[in-house]
């Protein structure tokens, strides 16, 4: 168990850093840009573990899961700040509840079917039924970037709209 855990330092500090530098990359290209671009580096980043085996080398696999931690620690701040941007102080914590939630119910649900998948190709092996259940992974998260299309592109983006509009409408001749 702890040589499993020590394999996934690497992934933890990919998710830490990721969290040291979303925040500029959100402001500069938008939630949906980067929550996107965070699921697409994660899915990739997977694809070779669906293809690992025995021989696979384990430094390979050690770069790998750091990249892999940048995507997926780079997923929720993105999300998570859009969620909050126009909540009233008072609405915090009903948002806060809700937004854990969906976090902890969709997290459960990939990881059960993930888990279901491993558990039904254990017959085939061990390496066969760990690459099938690779795959999967990387398929719910590729479907979890789908709905990462409905976020707002841009911070700024949206400043412009809203100051664009009231300074047409009061450069607006009165009727």
């Amino acid at each position: 168990m702890l040589h499993a855990g020590l394999i996934l330092i690497p992934q933890g500090i990919g998710a830490l850093a990721a969290r040291l530098v979303v925040g500029k990359l959100v402001d500069r290209f938008g939630a949906r840009a980067v929550t996107i671009a965070s699921f697409l580096l994660a899915a990739a980043a997977t694809v070779p573990f669906a293809f690992a085996d025995p021989h696979t080398n384990q430094w390979w696999l050690g770069a790998l899961l750091l990249v892999r931690g940048l995507g997926i620690g780079a997923v929720l701040i993105p999300s998570m700040s859009v969620a909050y941007q126009d909540v009233p102080s008072a609405g915090v914590p009903h948002a806060t509840m809700n937004t854990r939630i969906a976090q902890q119910v969709g997290a459960s649900f990939g990881v059960a079917i993930v888990a279901v998948a491993l558990q039904s190709q254990l017959a085939h092996g061990a390496t066969s039924a760990f690459q099938d259940a690779f795959w999967w992974a990387i398929g719910i998260t590729l479907a979890a970037a789908i709905p990462a299309i409905a976020l707002p592109t841009s911070h700024h983006q949206k400043e412009k709209t809203r100051t664009g509009s009231r300074h047409e409408a009061s450069a607006a001749p009165a009727r």
